[in-house]
């Protein structure tokens, strides 16, 4: 699938994006090249394939839950707190 730049200009609409022309003409390369991958991936044949399977032998890594453990602990390690919570940084204005 090719992505030519119109396109691009439609997704960077949507998306409320200012692009110059140089990025337009990146992005369209760069899109181009991650569709026609994702092509490649949707021929592998995974039917066999469980997601949870571990192929390369190494074993997964548990960490040492105790560590975190409980509301003390938590709020102990917590950079700001107030009361029983975590307090944080703002997200809205």
């Amino acid at each position: 699938m090719n992505i030519d730049k119109k396109e691009v200009e439609h997704i960077a609409d949507l998306s409320r994006l200012k692009l110059s022309e140089a990025e337009k003409e990146k992005f369209s390369r760069e899109l181009t090249v991650i569709l026609a991958y994702i092509d490649k991936l949707k021929k592998l044949k995974v039917d066999a394939v469980f997601p949870w399977q571990e192929k390369s032998g190494h074993k997964t890594r548990i960490d040492d839950r105790q560590d975190f453990a409980g509301r003390e602990n938590i709020l102990k390690n917590a950079p700001k707190t107030s009361t029983n919570f975590i307090e944080v940084k703002g997200v809205f204005k």
